[in-house]
Order: C-alpha cells, then sequence, then structure tokens
C-alpha cells in the first residue's frame, strides 16, 4: 500500500505582519494546517515535518513552519480547543486519540 504524502497548505499574505495578526488572532486555518500535517505524519520517524509554507508577496520570501515529532501531543492538545470551538467532534476524536498514541510511547 503507498503512503500518502502531504503537501502542507501555502497561505498567502501581503506582509509577514498579516500572518502574525492570523496567528495571534488564532485562525482556524492555521490550527487546522498544523492538526492535519501531524495526524498524516503520526508514525514518522522524521524529527521535523513541515506544516505549512507561507508566501509573502511584499518581499517575495516563502516561510517553511515545521513542526519537531517531540512536541506533537503538545501541539495537537493546544490546538484541539480550536476544533472543539468548530464543534468538529469527530476530529477532536481523532486528535484525543493521536495524543494518546503518542504519550503512550
Amino acid at each position: 500500500m503507498a503512503k500518502l504524502i502531504l503537501t502542507p497548505p501555502e497561505f498567502q499574505v501581503d506582509t509577514f505582519e498579516e500572518f502574525l495578526q492570523l496567528a495571534e488572532k488564532k485562525d482556524f486555518r492555521l490550527a487546522k494546517a498544523i492538526v492535519k500535517a501531524i495526524l498524516a505524519n503520526i508514525t514518522t520517524r522524521k524529527r521535523f515535518i513541515n506544516v505549512m509554507s507561507v508566501s509573502i508577496a511584499s518581499t517575495g520570501e516563502t516561510i517553511e513552519l515545521t513542526a519537531d515529532r517531540k512536541e506533537f501531543a503538545d501541539i495537537l492538545q493546544k490546538n484541539l480547543i480550536h476544533f472543539e470551538k468548530q464543534e468538529l467532534y469527530e476530529d477532536c476524536a481523532s486528535i484525543k486519540k493521536a495524543i494518546e498514541h503518542l504519550t503512550l510511547k
């Protein structure tokens, strides 16, 4: 069976400050991208995974954001609340199951 390769989503913003505002406002799209990337890589042996790219129009730069495998459980726990607020309970169950899997290792 072929392994699914997840291409991290790319967020396009005019300035880096615009991206920071999305992060400060806890934009659900960011939480969703982070969780999706971690869940898709839950069994990876890689130390770091790419979770998203941020393309900044004003500078032409692209920033790759990564997550450390050692921090997966904490990151999922911090993002769980965003899924609860959106009432995405099936996703919440998947996140909780992944947290349990990671903490039992």
